[in-house]
């Protein structure tokens, strides 16, 4: 009553039962603790193992749409593309490949690229781009190859190794590529201006001609000997050329001189009557490489240069004899 504490004493029969009742209370409000705590833990952790899910399963989704899209477009990609091991036999030929080669795709993989080749240079040079092997780095050939119906063409080969695809397949990845149209267009290009570049050559030659012939006074012997020296300009074959120039009893030729049986030959007129010939002779073996050494250009050419020599001989006769006349050059 005047602040004195309370004590409550229970005797000992009674003071184990409460304390084991007090013990089993906490213990049971510590286990519905712990499984509550594990139940919230368990429900976040299955939420989040369902949202990586979902994100694993859109990354796998759109890692496989990007896969078919990538193998798409290797398949239906306008230039062919050519995978070898380390062999150089083909691996994989996409289908622009196939159609480049003209060949089904299960009679490309496993031969090698030099199969298709035109003749044991190509096929060699080829080999010698594949054995160089230079990671990073990339080579570039053009060859010519084969169809299946022996039809021949040319290619671009863009050849690298990829050090992504060392330890896939170890050897090449090579892109194909048709260049026939280019390569006839360049030819015909390279044609014409080889024609243009022939053409200045016969002119300057003709010009030089006709700048020898209108020397006052030019005696045929330095006339001969001169024009010797200038009508190999203006030949399509000129450091094959031999040429010989016979003039009544006169002949002037280039040093090493023979006939051959590739030569051409036009007379050589003064007043209309032939007093000799020009011929141009090449080696035989020139026909091995030039089916016609002789064509119409060179013909022609050679005409007019006989022409002007047979009127510069014809003036010079004229100019000789004064209004008098006298004996004509010889």
């Amino acid at each position: 009553m005047n602040g004195t504490p309370i004590v409550l004493l229970l005797p000992a029969q009674t003071l184990m039962p409460v304390l084991s009742v007090l013990l089993l209370l906490a213990w049971m409000a510590t286990l519905m603790f712990f499984f509550r705590y594990r139940r919230r833990s368990s429900r976040k952790i299955h939420k989040l193992l369902g949202r990586l899910a979902v994100k694993n399963h859109q990354s796998a989704r759109a890692l496989i749409e990007r896969e078919e899209k990538f193998r798409k477009l290797i398949s239906h990609m306008n230039e062919g593309l050519l995978l070898t091991d380390a062999g150089h036999r083909i691996l994989f030929a996409n289908q622009s490949a196939c159609g480049i080669l003209n060949v089904a795709p299960e009679l490309v993989n496993g031969r090698l690229l030099s199969d298709f080749a035109a003749g044991p240079t190509e096929a060699a040079r080829i080999n010698a781009a594949l054995d160089k092997k230079r990671r990073g780095c990339h080579s570039r050939e053009e060859v010519q190859l084969i169809r299946s119906r022996n039809d021949m063409f040319w290619a671009s080969l863009s050849i690298s190794y990829p050090n992504d695809l060392k330890e896939i397949t170890g050897g090449a990845m090579i892109v194909l590529v048709d260049i026939s149209g280019q390569k006839s267009a360049e030819q015909k290009l390279q044609r014409l201006t080889t024609g243009l570049v022939q053409k200045v050559r016969q002119l300057n030659c003709v010009f030089d001609i006709q700048e020898l012939a209108t020397i006052p006074g030019i005696s045929t012997e330095r006339l001969f000997r001169e024009a010797l020296k200038i009508i190999p300009g203006g030949l399509l074959h000129a450091e094959d050329a031999s040429i010989e120039i016979v003039f009544r009893n006169q002949r002037f030729a280039t040093p090493g001189y023979r006939v051959t049986g590739c030569a051409c030959s036009l007379p050589l007129k003064v007043n209309g009557l032939r007093e000799g010939q020009i011929t141009v002779c090449y080696p035989d073996r020139l026909l091995y490489r030039v089916k016609n050494p002789f064509r119409v250009g060179q013909k022609v050419l050679l005409r007019n240069i006989a022409g002007k020599l047979g009127q510069a001989v014809t003036v010079n006769q004229l100019m000789a004899a004064g209004p008098g006349g006298g004996p004509p050059l010889t």
